[in-house]
């Protein structure tokens, strides 16, 4: 991994997340050139320069990185809705810095109560599964190569 690949690892993160802001595009935002734009990015985070493990070990990504799933199943409703109730109050700018935020908040707290809860039920049910399953067959069933 040269300096150039850390340095366009960083760059396409800023332009990827940021340009839709500076240019005005027609058309849907996910497409053939999104997709192979996010799969570079993946590419050159993946090569591991020191720049960007750095940026990426980072505690505020790490923090995005746990509660990613979270994220991403209520970024849409928490950013429809604050759309919807706050689009004629304030600024774009404003609504987008808001809808981040809550989102963030809401993916936060359904991680806590009900992701992490739900992954340690299923870990203890995954470690306790040979104390539920029978050792023995029971009467009149022929067991497997006996």
């Amino acid at each position: 991994p040269t300096l150039a690949v850390g340095l366009g690892g960083l760059a396409l993160v800023v332009f990827f997340f940021g340009y839709r802001m500076f240019i005005d595009m027609p058309g849907n935002f996910w497409n053939l050139a999104t997709a192979f734009c996010a799969a570079t990015l993946v590419f050159l985070v993946a090569c591991e320069h020191p720049l960007t493990a750095r940026i990426f070990a980072s505690s505020p990504l790490r923090f995005a990185g746990k509660i990613s799933f979270s994220l991403y199943l209520f970024h849409l409703p928490v950013m429809f809705f604050t759309g919807r109730a706050l689009m004629d109050v304030v600024s774009t700018p404003v609504l987008v810095v808001v809808s981040i935020a809550l989102s963030f908040l809401v993916a936060w707290g359904t991680y806590h109560l009900i992701e992490s809860p739900s992954r340690r039920f299923i870990v203890t049910l995954w470690k306790n599964r040979s104390r539920m399953t029978p050792t023995l067959a029971p009467e009149g069933i022929k067991q497997i190569g006996a």
